[in-house]
């Protein structure tokens, strides 16, 4: 009983380092043009694998998996003998095509995701308040790719059925630095201004990965951010006009990072 109680209160600390950290991010993020993520990044992940440890994985816990079903918090499982419906012969070009316009589900063969705590899955079966600190990247509706889609119908998993040899997917609970995290470089609480440090942990990872063909190889990668700066940035302008602007501005600066740094045809 006094070491879980000791484990509650530890992860409680660690949680109002959090809420400091983000506010500090916040502010940040509010007078500079760099990232929050570039100056508290390492503080920043010392607490979340620590909270991590104390709380433990929740995916791979069939027993919680459980709970996050009965409280209706997953899909119900497609039966084993349902196939997928639709039809996947054709899915991959004869010869890899030279222009988007021409791409086929199969031809995609990079998946990668940059944005907040949607991206990296924050929480998604968390059945306590403290397995809210645990990401679930494998289950992250753009980037995991845990199970299959009868189990989880996220986008890599369908994408799965089209290419089984894609690559890019989260397969578990991670931080952005995990291994299992692989090309979701999402941050929870991150907002626009994170999105180029973002960027150039995601180009800068698949340019060091064996597996990918920087020229040749399709990529997805999908980009789901500014929630946080609807709902805590825009308190800290004096327009909240501001804050639209400033987003469109840190869209347009990833959007020529990539470009610069991926083939576009």
């Amino acid at each position: 009983m006094n070491f879980i109680s000791s484990r509650k209160e530890l992860s409680k600390e660690l949680m109002k380092c959090l809420i400091i950290l983000h506010y500090l991010g916040l502010c940040h993020a509010n007078i500079s043009r760099f990232s929050a993520l570039d100056e508290f990044i390492v503080q920043y992940r010392t607490i979340r694998n620590g909270a991590s440890s104390i709380v433990g994985s929740t995916s791979d816990d069939p027993a919680n998996m459980l709970r996050a079903r009965k409280l209706g918090m997953l899909q119900e499982p497609v039966p084993i003998s349902t196939p997928f419906p639709c039809n996947t012969s054709q899915s991959r070009s004869a010869e890899r095509p030279n222009n988007v316009h021409h791409v086929r589900p199969g031809d995609i063969d990079v998946v990668g995701a940059i944005g907040d705590s949607l991206t990296a899955g924050t929480g998604v079966v968390a059945t306590n308040v403290l397995q809210i600190l645990i990401e679930n990247r494998g289950l992250s509706w753009s980037i995991g790719g845990q199970g299959n889609w009868k189990e989880f119908f996220t986008l890599p998993n369908v994408l799965k059925e089209f290419n089984p040899a894609l690559i890019g997917y989260a397969w578990g609970d991670a931080l952005s630095t995990d291994k299992k995290s692989q090309f979701n470089v999402g941050e929870n609480s991150a907002v626009s201004s994170d999105l180029p440090y973002m960027t150039r942990v995601l180009i800068n990872r698949m340019k060091l990965d064996q597996r990918v063909d920087m020229e040749k190889h399709w990529k997805l990668v999908t980009i789901m951010i500014g929630a946080n700066d609807m709902c805590s940035m825009m308190c800290n302008y004096k327009e909240p006009r501001e804050a639209l602007r400033l987003h469109r501005e840190y869209l347009t600066i990833i959007f020529s990072k990539y470009k610069n740094s991926i083939e576009f045809k």
